[in-house]
């Protein structure tokens, strides 16, 4: 096993990342949009993934404004994919897909990696990026960057965590701004390959077992992830209306059921663990069964400005 220290300091740490100052403004659009998720915990995140998006958005303005910059289909703009993402996925920079995990100042080694960033079609990423925000002094910088095929390497083929997040170390990050910037600039997306697993579908099993676990999603304190295994929530956030039934549910609200497959190949009638399993036994999580993976080439490709 491999011994990390409990906590990094970046303050101290002097790296050449850019800082940038947050402006008013964008510190009080963070705050507005966090305030409508009904979980503290997670409000607070919500604001710092905005605080970090934020900053992304200023740091590309500034070293590469020829590049186009997508986020009207991130995770952040939807209050539902907020509260049960905790990170900011959906973004783009030309035809690469971005996932910004964001952290504080005084962070664990590990930094948490939503599996929806890699596992599901609509969120699933090509580069993550480390965004560090230092909510005091109002600024925030890019403190490294990290290739899915980098990922996928370092988990290996025997990686089966269970939970809806993964624990990446700092180390596996190249902690360098200017990397990030040839990526962007020089990456062709199709060199990072996002093979996902196939979008389950949502069945009467799915409702019966969200049914039994009503009136603990119910509990405004209790996150999404700490009550349904990832094979049921990778369901729900495969399908938008029931990802906001989920969210109105843990608002104290009482949206109808969304309609479900009334014929499904998953297991009839079986448990739901079990059905979900047959379902990734066929189509294999990219987490396990790695096959190698070569290292991407660079190359120029033409940049796209953005528009306005």
């Amino acid at each position: 096993m491999i011994a990390f220290d409990d906590h990094i300091d970046l303050e101290h740490e002097g790296l050449d990342a850019d800082i940038l100052e947050l402006t008013p403004d964008q510190v009080a659009q963070a705050a507005t949009r966090s305030q409508a998720d009904p979980h503290p915990e997670r409000q607070w995140r919500i604001y710092l993934h905005g605080l970090a998006l934020q900053g992304f958005t200023s740091w590309l303005q500034e070293r590469a404004p020829e590049l186009a910059l997508g986020t009207d289909q991130v995770s952040l703009q939807d209050p539902a994919y907020a509260h049960a993402i905790d990170a900011v996925c959906g973004l783009r920079v030309g035809e690469l897909r971005l996932c910004l995990l964001t952290s504080g100042t005084l962070v664990d080694s590990v930094l948490p990696l939503p599996k929806a960033a890699v596992e599901l079609p609509d969120w699933a990423a090509q580069l993550f990026v480390w965004m560090e925000v230092d909510e005091h002094r109002g600024t925030a910088r890019v403190g490294g960057v990290l290739r899915r095929d980098q990922l996928l390497r370092q988990l290996g083929p025997d990686s089966h965590q269970v939970d809806w997040a993964l624990s990446v170390p700092l180390s596996w990050f190249e902690r360098d701004s200017e990397q990030l910037l040839l990526y962007l600039r020089c990456l062709e997306a199709a060199a990072l390959p996002v093979t996902t697993t196939a979008t389950p579908d949502l069945t009467a099993n799915h409702q019966t077992r969200l049914q039994q676990l009503l009136p603990q999603l119910q509990q405004a304190d209790v996150l999404p992830e700490a009550r349904l295994p990832w094979s049921l929530g990778a369901a729900l956030l495969s399908h938008p209306d029931w990802t906001r039934w989920l969210y109105g549910v843990q608002r104290g609200q009482t949206p109808a059921w969304p309609q479900v497959n009334a014929t499904s190949d998953l297991v009839p009638g079986g448990d739901q663990h079990g059905a979900m399993a047959a379902a990734t036994a066929r189509s294999p999580s990219p987490i396990a069964g790695l096959d190698p993976i070569a290292t991407p080439q660079l190359g120029h490709r033409h940049a796209h400005h953005h528009p306005g």
